[in-house]
């Protein structure tokens, strides 16, 4: 004779296993998105004007400290876009991590860590 076995999400409302899903997904992309920054310039594009003549630096600080770079006129455009895309990486690990701050709050940390990521 076969048992019924209830799995433990099975004990969950629908809400609270979507919740649960969510809180996990949110988790995981902020890792993959924080790993895809890494690897991404900090900091923006300035010109500076030298003997009458503009040239691209990439400027960004360390501690207190602005430091630049010349950037070569054929990876300027390539520069900019990776910039960017550090911007549009980094407000999303911030929509992210409120994200799951507010299921956090609503589900609670305790329920959240027993289901874990399954």
């Amino acid at each position: 004779m076969k048992k019924n076995v209830i799995s433990p999400r099975e004990e969950l409302s629908m809400v609270q296993s979507e919740l649960i899903d969510q809180y996990y997904r949110a988790l995981r992309g902020i890792k993959a998105y924080k790993a895809e920054i890494c690897n991404l310039p900090r900091g923006s594009i300035v010109m500076k004007s030298i003997a009458d003549r503009k040239y691209p630096y990439l400027q960004w600080r360390e501690g207190s400290k602005v430091c630049s770079k010349y950037i070569k006129k054929d990876e300027l455009e390539e520069i900019e876009k990776k910039i960017e895309l550090r911007k549009i990486r980094e407000r999303s690990v911030k929509r992210l991590e409120k994200s799951a701050r507010d299921i956090e709050k609503f589900i609670g940390k305790d329920l959240l860590e027993y289901y874990g990521d399954k």
